[in-house]
């Protein structure tokens, strides 16, 4: 288990994914996220929200608007998240782009999380080191929560939403 987390740790990913592999390369994204690159049934879910809030963690709103090679796929067609719809993912990062097939759109969240971790900045250039890289991962929790107790200290809104932003990158569902 230990060499495994060590090839985790190496790639920069929390939560750990149940598999990784990964090669000697670098791919370089060459633009943003958009709502093109979505495709299945569950893809009707996808907000503008889910996609900026990426853009900006990623891109910080600096790079210029180009349609980039992303490709992610959402095979189930329910909205939201249940012990029974599967929340699990499979990241592909190759020459021909990054594609994340997702088996609901809560998947395609947590890969697009997973993503936001990935990608680095280097000499003016967004890029992924160790490609080719394929990532499989599911919770193997059913319900991974925080408690924010509100009622005994006051909590302003913008904390909140820092609090909710954390939790969405540790790929907490309630």
């Amino acid at each position: 288990m230990e060499i495994q987390a060590y090839k985790v740790a190496d790639q920069r990913v929390w939560p750990f994914p149940k598999q990784i592999e990964k090669g000697p390369g670098e791919y370089v994204v060459k633009g943003r996220l958009h709502r093109l690159h979505f495709e299945g049934p569950g893809k009707r879910f996808i907000d503008s929200g889910v996609i900026s809030e990426f853009n900006e963690f990623v891109f910080f709103n600096r790079t210029p608007f180009k349609k980039g090679q992303f490709q992610i796929v959402i095979q189930g067609s329910d909205s939201l998240s249940s012990p029974s719809l599967g929340e699990g993912y499979q990241l592909e990062v190759n020459d021909n782009g990054i594609k994340i097939v997702a088996e609901s759109y809560v998947g395609a969240v947590w890969g697009l999380m997973t993503l936001q971790q990935l990608i680095r900045k280097k000499k003016n250039r967004y890029v992924i080191e160790n490609t080719p890289l394929k990532i499989v991962d599911a919770p193997s929790i059913a319900y991974r929560s925080l408690m924010l107790d509100t009622g005994r200290q006051f909590l302003p809104v913008s904390v909140i939403k820092k609090q909710i932003r954390a939790m969405a990158f540790n790929k907490l569902n309630v």
